[in-house]
């Protein structure tokens, strides 16, 4: 799994045992900063070739066989072990609401397939999409079989690029979720953009600087948080020129920007827990983002309930999203269902993705 934010490659070997599932190891496999650059200018800048699409396709494909091959060697597995690959590729847009909807992933998985000589469970938004659904989030089943408490009414936040909200009731009520908005995805962009580094780490910055009330009310006004889930976004939506077209002409510190940002995430978020889950009872936080101090001091400020790591209910939050690809793959072997139509508004459950096979001398 490679996310919105495109920081790295996230590599994990997963061994089933019945409904019991074991990691094995993993690893990160870095992306060049030209590559990662390239993939997030073709998400805000649709004006490309053809060839320019495709050459990232192979570039893309080429990264995760890497990625896939490093893990084989580090934690020697046994090819003939692998039942799949679960390969998500790099999304570049997505549009559910389009008039035709659509999304795109970069990452050629027969290239894949041949390049590592194992079947691959690719195209993974598809078939939710071609039933009316918006193709996202697909978290929600993996967090109701990890995390789901009969006990305890809970959400499960996960903060990528986009922060996104899985909603588990403690009744057998049907689970819900939705992309609430960006999370690291205009940090980083303003960070790359005005300090020439990636990110701010722990939110060290944002913590120096003042929110700007204005700008996070014009933030704030975009018609997506008010909008009624099902709901998905990526940075199609939030992108650095629709944050410089909402800031204007107005001079804004670095530090202000990143606070001003960072309280976007955290309002948003607890806004979506008060309209749509008022019962949590606790959150449970996974992503890149949660390792920002200071975006989770705000997040707990907004938020009534108690925040913790997924990492102390049994799962890694780093490397979560890559564990749900697997579970994607696993599904789809087993012709079972891995969408969940309560939370993508698809008109039913299907199995995702499609297989591709290595050459036969493989």
């Amino acid at each position: 799994m490679s996310g919105t934010s495109v920081d790295a490659v996230d590599a994990l070997a997963v061994r089933w045992e019945g409904p019991e599932l074991h990691t094995v190891g993993g690893l990160e496999h870095p992306i060049s900063p030209a590559l990662r650059s390239e993939l997030i200018g073709m998400s805000g800048d649709q004006r490309f070739t053809f060839e320019a699409l495709k050459t990232l396709d192979t570039r893309v494909a080429a990264l995760h066989g890497e990625a896939v091959n490093a893990l084989i060697t580090t934690y020697q597995l046994i090819p003939a072990d692998i039942k799949a690959i679960g390969f998500h590729g790099q999304t570049v847009f997505h549009a559910p609401d389009a008039e035709s909807p659509f999304t795109v992933q970069l990452g050629n998985p027969s290239q894949l397939a041949a390049m590592t000589g194992l079947p691959v469970v690719a195209d993974v938004r598809s078939a939710d999409m071609a039933l009316g659904g918006q193709g996202a989030p697909l978290a929600p089943g993996l967090h109701n079989a990890l995390f789901r408490d009969a006990k305890e009414a809970r959400a499960v936040l996960n903060l990528g690029g986009i922060a996104n909200l899985t909603l588990l009731p403690r009744d057998d009520g049907p689970v819900r979720g939705f992309d609430t908005g960006p999370a690291n995805a205009l940090m980083d962009a303003w960070c790359a953009a005005h300090l020439k580094t990636s990110r701010d780490n722990n939110g060290e910055m944002a913590a120096l600087g003042h929110v700007d009330e204005d700008i996070l009310l014009r933030l704030l006004d975009c018609p997506f948080f008010e909008r009624t889930p099902p709901k998905s976004t990526g940075r199609e939506m939030f992108s650095l020129e629709w944050l410089q077209t909402i800031i204007g002409p107005s001079s804004i510190s670095d530090a202000d920007a990143l606070a001003t940002l960072t309280e976007l995430t955290a309002v948003t978020v607890a806004g979506a827990l008060r309209a749509h889950f008022s019962e949590c009872e606790r959150v449970l936080v996974a992503g890149g983002g949660r390792h920002n101090q200071f975006l989770m001091s705000r997040l707990q400020h907004h938020v009534p309930c108690p925040i913790e790591m997924t990492d102390a209910h049994g799962a890694d939050g780093d490397t979560l999203e890559a564990l749900l690809m697997a579970w994607i793959a696993r599904q789809r072997l087993m012709s079972a269902p891995a969408n969940i139509p309560s939370v993508t508004g698809a008109s039913a459950p299907t199995p995702l993705g499609g297989l591709f096979l290595p050459p036969i001398s493989a």
